[in-house]
Formats: structure tokens, sequence, C-alpha cells
């Protein structure tokens, strides 16, 4: 029997015809008159018999005829059925968005520029005393805000930021890998006070020791991360004669010399528990990290990210370093 589901088209809508009206029998056996009931009953056994005993396509053809009809005969017809068929659809879909978004992709908008120039935030552009400006017409700027996140003000140009997916499925069967960039929430992360979702660079795994050099380079365990390192290539790639850049690739500096940060000086060390992970903001110059409040715990990493979806830009397509 299960081969020839696979080999006959009309055993499979047999099969599937006699699923069907057997759920419908027993969805509605408290209404259906007893003699409905009875030649619905025959009708479902007579397929069985001829479903477990192989029976040929053209008889199978003919028990199809007769549950046909003795479901019209017996069974109770719903109210406006296309209603119904219409909204099992629907269900159907939120069910499936549903788990795609808690399983395997979830949508993400980046909220700070702590990433650029690798991904977006929201950013403005102030065109007060340019000359060339002009404020484009009601479809131009439908298009612009549809193409490319572009909302125009009086004076100014806002840009949405980088929106994508994020892998939810790939850190169910490994551990996050150094560079990668992480989506995770900041609960558990006493100087952040807000539950929120950030976007970083993993640098640091559990049980590492973390310092970063005045050349602007990270050490693990005292190894240099360079351009080499895997996921790294932007990152230090940087002009080492150019000083550090708001929204330019320009390595890792130390965090201002506060108190609670835990690397203000190259000789500081920042040390990741058992279960936790460091992570640093490309946009070494903007960004709130763990050079300001150290590592945090793993549970609280939702995936990667994976996919840039709007606006469409240069970064527009699958992330990468």
């Amino acid at each position: 029997m299960t081969f020839r589901w696979f080999l006959s088209r009309q055993f499979r809508q047999t099969s599937d015809l006699w699923g069907r009206l057997r759920n419908l029998r027993d969805t509605q056996r408290d209404l259906l008159a007893p003699q409905d009931l009875q030649l619905l009953d025959t009708a479902l056994r007579e397929t069985k018999a001829a479903l477990d005993a192989d029976a040929g396509d053209e008889t199978l053809a003919v028990r199809d005829l007769e549950l046909e009809q003795a479901a019209q005969q017996s069974l109770r017809p719903y109210p406006h059925p296309e209603w119904r068929e219409n909204v099992e659809v629907l269900l159907m879909a939120i069910v499936i968005a549903i788990s795609v978004r808690a399983f395997f992709a979830q949508p993400f908008k980046i909220p700070t520029g702590s990433m650029q120039p690798t991904l977006y935030g929201v950013t403005v552009q102030d065109r007060r005393g340019d000359p060339s400006f002009v404020m484009p017409g009601l479809w131009k700027r439908a298009w612009e805000f549809a193409l490319h996140g572009a909302i125009y003000h009086q004076a100014s140009v806002e840009y949405s930021g980088d929106h994508l997916f994020v892998d939810r499925l790939t850190y169910n069967f490994r551990r996050p890998a150094r560079g990668e960039i992480v989506v995770f929430r900041t609960r558990d992360i006493p100087q952040i006070a807000a539950d929120q979702f950030y976007v970083k660079r993993l640098i640091g795994l559990p049980g590492e020791t973390i310092t970063i050099g005045d050349d602007r380079h990270v050490r693990v365990n005292g190894v240099r991360l360079d351009a080499s390192t895997p996921h790294f290539k932007n990152v230090y790639g940087f002009d080492t004669n150019a000083p550090p850049r708001e929204s330019r690739y320009s390595g890792h500096i130390l965090a201002p010399d506060f108190r609670l940060n835990p690397l203000r000086t190259t000789a500081d060390q920042l040390k990741v528990r058992d279960k936790h992970y460091a992570v640093f903001g490309d946009n070494t110059k903007n960004s709130s990290d763990s050079r300001y409040w150290g590592d945090f715990p793993q549970q609280n990493v939702i995936g990667k990210a994976w996919f840039v979806y709007w606006p469409y830009s240069s970064r527009f397509g699958f992330t990468t370093d």
C-alpha cells in the first residue's frame, strides 16, 4: 500500500478523499440520521477495503464516485462554504508565518548606526544650504520611500534603517562563531535598562580573555585579530595612518576612561564568562557594546544576520563580512 501511494495518482486521490470524508463523518456524526450515517459508513468501509487490497485504478475510480454520491446524500453542507475555505486558508497562512518567524527567519530592523558601514540604522541628510536641493513631487517621494526608504522633510532626507531577516535555525545545530553578526536581547545586561534587540559582531567566546591594543586590533587570549581572520577583512582593512572615523571601518578603539567601562586601557582585560559572549559594533566610534558593559548570556542570542530585504541599496541581499 505504501509503494502504491507513490506510484498511482488515482490511489493518492482516493486515499485523500476517503480521509477527508471520514473526518467530515466524525464531525457530523451527532447530526446525521441513522440511515444517512449507515450509507456513508458502508461507502467508506468499501473504499477502505479497496485501498487495502491494492485494487486497480478503475476500481478505485468507481469507489470515488460511489463515495462522493454517498457524501452528497448524507452529509450536511456547511453554510457559506466559500467563506469557510477563505478563513481556513487565512488561518493556515498565519500559522505558517508564525512558524517561520519563530523557528526560521525573523524580520528585524536595525535601530542604530552601531554596525555602520556593514549595516545601517536610521540616517538623516541635512539639505539646508544646498541650493541644488529641490523637494520632489508626490510620486517621486513615494517611489523613493518604497525603493530606498527615504522620507523627505522640509530641509532634510531621512533614510530608514536596514531591515533584515535573522536566521533563527543555524544556531540550533551549532554555536555562534567569532566574527559572525548576531542579534540578541539585552535583558540581563545591568547597564542597559530596557529589554531591547541589539545587533553586533561576535568577538569573544566563553572562557576567552579580550584586550584591545593601541593599534586598534583586538587580542583574544593574546592572539591578535587582523584582516586575515575570518569575518574581519573589512573591520581591520582600515588605513592605519587615518584616525578612527564615524561610520567607517576603523578597527576597534578603547572605551572612554569611565570607571565602569571594562576596556579603558590596553592593560584592561575582559574575561568572558562561561556561557557568555562579548560583542563589538563595527562603527567603533559610536557603538554601545562589550567595551562598555561586558559580556552577556548566550541564551539571549536570537540568531545571525542573514538577508537584508529593504531598503534596496548596496547592502541588499545576503549579509557579508
